[in-house]
């Protein structure tokens, strides 16, 4: 991983996409900071709050990710309502995908409860489909983002960025983190054009990922961990013996809540195996790709424009107590 190189000399496309990075995300740092949508996201937080025994009925643990979503939609239709051109088309694309007169822009609302996701405060998560990076340079998972650099039609380049809210939801009551400068979180996931800039990696860790099973191959089929085997270094253990006996390396990734996951590298498949847990008991399985990356913070942080002047791609933001 690498923060941006401002030595390597830029396109012509690369300076303009740099600028536009930069103009849109303080555009949309107006947005979020504006009173208007705080205004509108406290009264989110009074609807909930108020009708919460109705959301149980629902049956749906985040009940903050649609209208987050509504939110951010009105706010950003509102804010650039004179520039914008239509709808960007492609189904592979964030909540939001709207062609502007200048580039595509595309935002994707995240809705995070520090109870139950800690590991998605620090570092933000982001699916293929929601960016254009190009991680190939990644020890482990070629991440490559799956949305276009360039709108097809228009030819503009298609900037992409994410808001996180954060709420605390305990089965009983419902509120918003108030007063923590993290509180809204705006990122900017560079561009695909940009990846050279950054060594093709910006990926802290990983939070998802898809599996093969023995409808793939049998070379596939997972390997179960015995019912009699249950304390976690045991595990570890036979895991070791199994995938040792295979002649399969170990390597171990960092995840952000400083714990660690092991995978097993199989160089003859090229294929990575790590340990899984469901309903049908914890096996050794073979990962298909990752469906969920997280970003380092750090490294989109420091960004720099066209002309080589310092912004951040990377911010927090608090939200104000509600005033009931």
């Amino acid at each position: 991983m690498a923060k941006q190189d401002i030595n390597k000399k830029l396109t012509k496309k690369q300076k303009n996409i740099l600028n536009l990075e930069k103009k849109y995300f303080k555009y949309l740092e107006e947005i979020i900071q504006s009173d208007e949508f705080l205004g509108d996201l406290l009264k989110i937080e009074r609807e909930i709050r108020h009708n919460y025994h109705s959301f149980l009925i629902w049956k749906k643990n985040n009940k903050l990710d649609t209208v987050a979503e509504r939110l951010i939609s009105y706010h950003i239709y509102k804010k650039f309502y004179d520039d914008l051109k239509g709808i960007y088309p492609s189904p592979i694309c964030s909540d939001l995908g709207i062609i502007l007169t200048d580039c595509t822009l595309c935002v994707d609302a995240k809705t995070v409860d520090v109870d139950a996701n800690k590991s998605d405060v620090t570092n933000p998560c982001v699916e293929p489909n929601q960016n254009s990076f190009d991680n190939s340079n990644h020890p482990y998972f070629k991440a490559k983002g799956n949305i276009e650099t360039y709108e097809h039609y228009s030819r503009l380049p298609v900037l992409t960025y994410l808001i996180r809210i954060l709420y605390t939801d305990d089965g009983i009551k419902f509120s918003l983190i108030h007063g923590d400068n993290d509180s809204i979180m705006l990122a900017c996931i560079p561009n695909g054009e940009l990846s050279n800039l950054f060594d093709y990696d910006i990926i802290a860790g990983f939070k998802t990922y898809s599996y093969y099973n023995g409808k793939d191959d049998d070379y596939y089929k997972p390997h179960f961990i015995p019912n009699n085997i249950k304390k976690d270094a045991s595990i570890l253990k036979h895991i070791r013996k199994y995938c040792e006996d295979k002649g399969w390396v170990e390597y171990s990734i960092p995840l952000s809540n400083n714990q660690i996951k092991y995978i097993y590298h199989d160089a003859n498949r090229g294929i990575y195996w790590t340990l899984v847990e469901g309903r049908n008991g914890k096996r050794l399985q073979a990962i298909k790709e990752v469906n969920t990356a997280r970003i380092d913070h750090n490294i989109i942080s420091e960004r720099y424009d066209g002309n080589n002047n310092v912004w951040c791609g990377y911010a927090g933001y608090s939200i104000p107590e509600a005033q009931e």
